[in-house]
């Protein structure tokens, strides 16, 4: 048997856009607010949200006698799923809320921080 032939091949591609257009199907349906991972954290956790609509957007942060810590996050969103990255260094071990409200809808979860 011969050596085998390595062929070398060039594609060349047209990069003009012809158009696009936005799929209806990657707009989330409902608002969702997710467990925050890793729970417990120390000193960092990641905060995963979705919305439905563009809407204003605020993340709170409570402690575990419902007084408020620190607003994470207050700014008006598009449809879609979000990562907020929160840094707790700055707080003492313990239990927190963090709330998410976006028009209408508010939903809170629980997070413990342990240093």
């Amino acid at each position: 048997m011969g050596i085998r032939d390595k062929r070398r091949y060039l594609y060349k591609f047209n990069s003009a856009l012809i158009g696009i257009h936005p799929s209806v199907h990657n707009v989330p349906s409902a608002n969702k607010l997710e467990q925050n991972y890793p729970n417990p954290f120390n000193p960092s956790t990641r905060i995963k949200y979705t919305l439905s609509r563009h809407t204003r957007v605020r993340i709170t942060l409570f402690d575990a006698l419902g007084r408020q810590v620190k607003v994470l996050l207050d700014d008006i969103r598009e449809p879609g799923e979000y990562t907020l990255h929160f840094d707790g260094s700055g707080l003492s071990s313990g239990i927190y809320f963090y709330r998410l409200d976006a028009g209408s809808f508010t939903e809170a979860r629980k997070m413990v921080l342990l240093k």
